[in-house]
């Protein structure tokens, strides 16, 4: 609505306080008196009047007007209380300063990043196989092991199943495996894979009686050698103790307990068949019997005992 085309004053307000603001807003507010209404009523029927003929409709139009134009001052007032109550809610309210914060740029050390001791150490045992070895912890309950065990080779004379032998054996692993730590002591269980090279040979004494399936046979010159042989890559489970949770440096007692898991292969090298009765099926059974007295389980134990030195 224009006020200037009404005859109203038309103002620039400053807000400054709510109070100055109050002064200025009754200076423009519409007059309320019957006399001055009157007067502002007959001023519009006067100018509509001009336009239109007919009286009616002019005063209908004229009280559309005067309302319009209370409306419109209400307005105006509510819009300018709202406006200086905010300026001076943000003047008074008090301006929160958020200090930057500092941050450490200390490096974090790896064992502080996976909350676990760090460690690393060297091993040594012996049981009925020597064994030394690296580990390393990986987690906060895992390691990792790699290790070299065996025995050295020998050779002896050994009776098996009623026969004299030379008797020659070779045993030689290398493991990897990992060992889990499932509570906060020193137990673990392990489970790994082992590349061998575990030979056993049992070669027949020249000039000697020798049993193949019952049948006592004089080797005189010929040949009765068998040889038995583990698998290369054989898997290994097995259980342990050791001080993983504990990060001092220094020497610390271990000990495992496992199984490699595998067969040996059997073969025997012969020039008695056909000779004093022997047949091949003999001989097939008589592999199976030095099998059975040699290595009855299809898995070989291992159990060693040993210092670790750990490295932090």
């Amino acid at each position: 609505m224009n006020f200037s085309k009404l005859g109203l004053p038309t103002l620039s307000i400053i807000q400054t306080s709510s109070l100055a603001g109050m002064a200025l807003l009754s200076s423009f507010s519409l007059p309320c008196h019957s006399a001055e209404v009157d007067k502002r009523r007959s001023e519009i029927f006067n100018e509509v009047r001009t336009m239109i003929q007919d009286d009616e409709l002019a005063r209908q139009i004229t009280e559309i007007r005067l309302k319009r134009e209370k409306f419109s001052s209400i307005s105006a007032k509510q819009t300018f209380i709202a406006a200086n109550s905010t300026t001076e809610r943000n003047i008074n309210t008090p301006v929160k300063i958020i200090e930057p914060k500092h941050h450490d740029t200390t490096p974090m050390r790896n064992e502080d990043r996976f909350n676990y001791p760090s460690g690393h150490g060297f091993h040594a045992g012996i049981g009925n196989r020597i064994a030394i070895g690296y580990s390393e912890k990986t987690t906060n309950y895992l390691a990792v092991r790699a290790e070299v065990s065996g025995l050295n080779t020998f050779q002896q004379s050994k009776n098996v199943n009623d026969t004299n032998f030379q008797f020659k054996e070779m045993n030689l692993s290398l493991g990897a495996y990992l060992d889990w730590f499932p509570t906060d002591s020193s137990f673990r269980l392990s489970a790994g894979v082992n590349i061998n090279r575990m030979r056993t040979t049992l070669n027949g004494i020249s000039g000697s009686n020798v049993n193949i399936n019952g049948k006592q046979v004089s080797l005189g010159s010929n040949v009765y050698n068998v040889e038995f042989k583990f698998p290369t890559v054989t898997p290994y489970v097995g259980i342990g103790f050791g001080d993983f949770h504990n990060s001092d440096a220094g020497l610390h007692v271990y000990g495992d307990f496992g199984l490699m898991l595998g067969k040996y292969d059997a073969i025997a090298k012969t020039s008695v068949v056909g000779n004093q009765g022997v047949t091949t099926s003999d001989v097939d059974a008589e592999l199976n019997h030095l099998r059975k007295s040699l290595y009855k389980w299809n898995f070989i134990p291992t159990a060693t005992v040993g210092l670790t030195y750990r490295f932090n």
